[in-house]
């Protein structure tokens, strides 16, 4: 089961491409990076999140890839000076670091996947770095 999770938070948060909760949208956290860059989470449900990486200038295209939220916000959100996580109901951890924009994936206290906020263009087409350990799948 914990695999099928991961595959929907990896799927959900590759096709998209002052930290807070937002007050309008209770199951989101965001962070706007020193070099201009918004890293926004968003809880989709219970086990998934929708992460979304863009600068200023960027244009977010919603498409049938893109997940709608099926439900309210029913996880925690915390907040410290170096990070904010949400935990989802499904107990998944979602850490977003409040200056890099680095977002980790955690489960049981075991680091799942970790995207480092890194992100590179190349005419219309932006790299990500994905890095998990040597035994997860995604």
């Amino acid at each position: 089961m914990r695999f099928i999770n991961l595959v929907a938070v990896v799927v959900t948060a590759t096709a998209l491409l002052a930290s807070c909760q937002d007050s309008q949208n209770p199951g989101t956290i965001s962070t706007t990076t020193p070099n201009g860059r918004t890293v926004t989470i968003t809880a989709v449900n219970d086990h998934s999140v929708k992460v979304t990486n863009c600068t200023a200038a960027d244009t977010t295209v919603t498409t049938q890839a893109t997940p709608g939220i099926i439900q309210p916000f029913n996880g925690k959100i915390q907040k410290t000076t170096s990070a904010t996580t949400m935990t989802l109901p499904s107990g998944l951890e979602i850490r977003l670091d409040n200056t890099t924009g680095a977002v980790s994936f955690v489960a049981n206290g075991t680091e799942l996947l970790a995207d480092n906020a890194i992100r590179t263009s190349n005419g219309n087409l932006s790299t990500i770095a994905l890095a998990t350990d040597s035994c997860s799948s995604f």
